[in-house]
């Protein structure tokens, strides 16, 4: 199942979250598109660590989904146990952007499909100061 696979590469301290079970329950039963050319797709190939560089990024990040071009959305463990946004790492390892504060805020953005599969407004800078320095602190 779908879910199955996606689930076992998030990390202990990233909870999988239910609304992401009930879109693999529906992506199984109706297929895609889900909107634009996003897809469900499992980290199997350690995109989240080679973006970054480093093992220690998919302690901190869950890829859950891709985009066509190559990009990846991921859970966010902020590190203090309550806070889970959903973000959007480019495709040329330049970008990330916090895409919703939470999972259900995520499937709003995917449901309004405003202006290609994540509306740009609904994406805010992951950090004001300094690139990817809030993403970047769990590198060694």
């Amino acid at each position: 199942m779908l879910k199955d696979q996606i689930s076992k590469h998030f990390s202990l301290d990233i909870e999988f979250p239910s609304e992401l079970s009930d879109l693999c329950d529906w992506v199984e039963e109706n297929g895609y598109p889900i909107s634009g050319c996003f897809e469900l797709r499992a980290d199997e190939h350690n995109f989240v660590e080679e973006w970054f560089g480093t093992s220690a990024a998919s302690k901190s990040l869950a890829m859950f989904g891709a985009g066509a071009e190559g990009s990846l959305y991921c859970v966010w463990n902020k590190g203090n146990g309550t806070d889970f946004p959903v973000v959007h790492l480019g495709s040329e390892g330049d970008e990330i952007k916090v895409l919703a504060k939470n999972f259900s805020d995520f499937l709003i953005c995917l449901i309004r499909r405003i202006g290609g599969p994540i509306p740009a407004r609904a994406t805010l800078p992951l950090c004001e100061t300094g690139r990817f320095s809030a993403l970047r602190s769990f590198e060694t």
